[in-house]
């Protein structure tokens, strides 16, 4: 169907597309501004080192869809779905896609892994990482170390129905505005050294440290779906600013401490604060934006955007390996590389992979476990 006939509905989902787009993309940016060294160096790469915003931006995007079903819908009433194909709906999603670039990182470790520092997992671990623990034990290969938000995704995708059932109360801000409040403070108080080592870190990383993100995408949600007029103009430009305003913030030393060499020094409390409470801002606006009520903006339907949406999760999954591989054969000096031409090269390197994952992984992953039981029944 083309742009110029698609329904408002339509262009909204593809809104959702291209906001899944833009997460990926930024965090591949980050990571590649890491590694070149560039985060620690200039205002490009500092700007680019926050794309790590991107995960927020997912969690919401999660929150926002998944919960959906359990919101009541005075307009257009909807079937919750039952646990079992709630699960294995999330589980054809998330894992094949995953058990295959796992394989793939393991495999090009074993071959690159030595050219760039990278060191082999130990084998207790492999069972683990195939699991999605690596949140918790905070051990993962190096070209995989993003996949810790996918330990956060599962906790909540295993506390969506119960959650829904206690959102569709008539308490549901006072609960999103608590829990966004408790995992601000859980950020700060890790900063500030509770708990140490990967205790810590996985503290930091797990659902309760990022409580924030996913209440802003259900408040959303129940923003669109109860009809409130909001307090300031609701147009998607609006909301844009106020994302990009907030993304400049998390930029300035409120939010981000002084970088050396791939800019990985620790913030203290308040900046740790200040960073969460300004992500889940960015990732609550662009939400916004996109689902603004009538007619999105045309060009998130374009194929190309409509495609970047889809093969987003395998440009999450598989961008850390293919970074890996360019430093790798072209010989880069991990910490001195030239940020815009690996950038380049990174992007359209894994894209192409990303593109193979979707055909031949997750999009017959995805057919699989949405059939219908009944017999002659579409998806």
């Amino acid at each position: 169907m083309g742009a110029d006939m698609q329904t408002g509905s339509e262009r909204r989902i593809a809104a959702l597309d291209a906001l899944r787009a833009l997460a990926a993309f930024l965090v591949l940016a980050s990571h590649v501004a890491f590694w070149t060294g560039e985060a620690g160096w200039s205002g490009v790469g500092i700007i680019a080192a926050r794309g790590d915003v991107g995960v927020a931006v997912f969690f919401a995007l999660s929150a926002f869809l998944l919960v959906s079903p359990w919101w009541p819908d005075p307009v257009a009433p909807r079937t919750r779905p039952g646990a079992g194909r709630y699960a294995l709906r999330r589980a054809g999603r998330l894992l094949p896609a995953y058990w295959v670039a796992f394989i793939g990182v393991l495999a090009v470790g074993a071959a690159v892994g030595g050219r760039t520092g990278a060191r082999p997992l130990p084998g207790v671990h492999l069972i683990g990482d195939a699991l999605l623990l690596q949140g918790f034990t905070q051990v993962t290969p190096q070209t995989f170390t993003q996949t810790w938000s996918l330990t956060t995704e599962l906790c909540f995708y295993a506390i969506v129905p119960a959650l829904g059932a206690v959102l569709a109360r008539r308490r549901a801000a006072t609960v999103l505005a608590a829990a966004a409040v408790l995992g601000i403070a859980v950020q700060g108080l890790v900063a500030a050294g509770l708990g140490h080592g990967r205790v810590g870190a996985a503290l930091g990383m797990s659902l309760l440290g990022h409580a924030a993100w996913f209440a802003v995408g259900i408040a959303v949600l129940g923003l669109r779906r109860g009809g409130r007029r909001l307090p300031v103009p609701d147009d998607g430009g609006t909301w844009i600013l106020v994302a990009a305003a907030a993304f400049a913030l998390s930029c300035t030393p409120l939010a981000s401490p002084g970088t050396g060499p791939g800019g990985l020094a620790a913030p203290h409390p308040g900046q740790a604060m200040a960073k969460e409470a300004l992500f889940a801002l960015v990732a609550g606006a662009l939400l916004l934006a996109a689902t603004v009520p009538g007619r999105s903006p045309a060009w998130v339907a374009a194929p190309l955007v409509r495609h970047l949406g889809r093969v987003s999760y395998g440009v999450f999954l598989w961008h850390l390996v293919v970074l890996q591989v360019v430093f790798a054969g072209l010989r880069l000096p991990l910490f001195g590389a030239p940020f815009g031409w690996v950038l380049v090269l990174v992007t359209t390197a894994t894209v192409a992979v990303a593109s193979l994952s979707w055909r031949f992984v997750e999009a017959p992953a995805i057919r699989a476990t949405h059939r219908d039981d009944r017999a002659g029944a579409r998806p």
